[in-house]
């Protein structure tokens, strides 16, 4: 099954599998009660952006409340990726949960997609932030896009 995710401001059509999000809750409750993240890769067609796979980073910092990745590891990832792949697989996006609480950006989720966006070297201006929120038993997520200086509730 396939989540189709629309930006009304963009018009943005966003492509998630039903199972890459599943991998990605269980990623999620694997870690909880800390808060826990990595990237997003897939492809872009104009308009259309589809979520091929996520990538954890092997050094991390996390707790109840905050979760800061050491990029190394994922940034030779998605050079390798990105090579492999004659830049088709491109870096999309972040990722990660807020355990027992909303999927709602904080303001420091909204700074850390703003300067990703300002970026050259991610070559992406609009990333997608894919926030998984609730409890160990319970657990959904919301898909947003930076896009004209705001971070997009993307709906579906």
């Amino acid at each position: 099954m396939i989540i189709k995710y629309y930006n009304p401001i963009s018009k943005s059509i966003v492509l998630l599998s039903q199972h890459l999000f599943d991998a990605l809750l269980a990623t999620a409750i694997k870690n909880f009660p800390l808060e826990f993240g990595g990237i997003l890769t897939g492809c872009k067609f104009d308009n259309i952006i589809i979520v091929l796979d996520f990538e954890i980073p092997e050094k991390f910092k996390a707790s109840r409340s905050s979760f800061t990745r050491e990029a190394t590891d994922l940034n030779k990832y998605l050079h390798d990726v990105y090579n492999m792949s004659d830049g088709k697989l491109e870096y999309l996006g972040e990722w990660h949960s807020h355990p027992d609480s909303s999927t709602r950006f904080s303001s420091t989720d909204f700074q850390s997609m703003k300067e990703i966006a300002g970026e050259t070297a991610t070559k992406n201006n609009t990333p997608l932030l894919l926030i998984v929120g609730g409890n160990k038993q319970k657990r959904t997520g919301s898909l947003y896009q930076f896009f004209n200086n705001e971070l997009v509730k993307l709906k579906f």
